[in-house]
């Protein structure tokens, strides 16, 4: 279930924009689709639980973007590393994605997730914190185990 929620969370939220006037080539363009092709791939792979096929589509669109600049990517690499329990690299595309884009609820809430499986209290605490803010103020149950 959590992942068809990322995953509808993720069209609406981390699909490419473009700003009113702003004009783009057909190759970027065409990189963009490329990118949202694999991450739409590896999405449906992780709701199959097809870890290393998952891994792969996502690891390949990381590969077509700069190192900074697309979030989603990070993201959905930390949300494998978390499935499979490598909370350490969980954390570090979690902490990535939400650098890169600070309005980023979902990263800040995996973030804050893998924080608690470290058992790292406090930091969890203050990234669920920020997630539940961005989220407008949607409660979600991990808030609540750090928060009391």
């Amino acid at each position: 279930m959590r992942y068809a929620v990322f995953t509808i969370v993720w069209l609406w939220v981390t699909l490419p924009t473009v700003s009113a006037g702003e004009q783009i080539s057909p190759k970027e363009q065409a990189a963009l689709m490329q990118i949202d092709k694999l991450l739409t791939e590896g999405a449906a792979l992780l709701r199959k639980k097809d870890y290393p096929a998952a891994l792969a589509r996502f690891k390949k669109a990381k590969t077509k973007v700069a190192d900074d600049d697309y979030a989603p990517v990070y993201f959905w690499l930390g949300l494998v590393y978390s499935d499979l329990k490598d909370y350490p690299a969980a954390v570090d595309h979690a902490q990535k994605a939400a650098v890169i884009d600070p309005q980023y609820a979902e990263a800040w809430m995996l973030w804050g997730q893998s924080l608690m499986h470290l058992k790292k209290w406090d930091e969890a605490k203050r990234k669920l914190d920020r997630a539940n803010r961005l989220y407008g103020e949607i409660h979600h149950p991990q808030y609540y185990l750090v928060r009391s």
